[in-house]
């Protein structure tokens, strides 16, 4: 998925991923002794030690983040969950939910939507469709 500039595949991608996200403002890279925030030349400065690369800790924005986002992002457009999930490639149901993250704008959303009328119901919320359209005709034969 991911190739080098000369071609070659990148078989392992993490630390390609954490140094452009460190780049764009969406991660650092920590000290491994006090978990602190190292410069561009590796150095800890409450350590006053530089650290290889390959030992620094990344904390920040990881890949799978941009996959749990494409799912709470279909699913808030109404696209159908059934083709959300082939669309990440989830192919069970308990693991899409895993993605499905609901947050508190989501249950704030929700809480709006029931609170506002509907165009088949109106104001009554007591009433079922059948009802309504029952009642309706009972008046207009009157």
């Amino acid at each position: 998925m991911f190739t080098r500039s000369d071609g070659k595949p990148v078989r392992d991608f993490r630390d390609a991923w954490a140094n452009a996200c460190c780049g764009a403002g969406l991660g650092q890279l920590l000290c491994p002794k006090c978990a602190g925030p190292v410069d561009r030349e590796n150095k800890c400065a409450p350590c006053n030690r530089e650290w290889n690369p390959t030992q620094l800790k990344y904390r920040g924005l990881i890949f799978h983040d941009l996959r749990r986002t494409a799912v709470r992002n279909m699913t808030r457009r109404g696209i159908p969950e059934r083709v959300a999930m082939q669309i990440s490639g989830h192919k069970t149901r308990s693991i899409f939910d895993r993605y499905r993250i609901v947050s508190e704008r989501d249950l704030r959303d929700a809480a709006y939507r029931m609170e506002q009328p509907t165009p088949e119901f109106g104001h009554d919320f007591g009433r079922d469709q059948e009802s309504a359209e029952v009642e309706s005709k009972k008046a207009m034969v009157n």
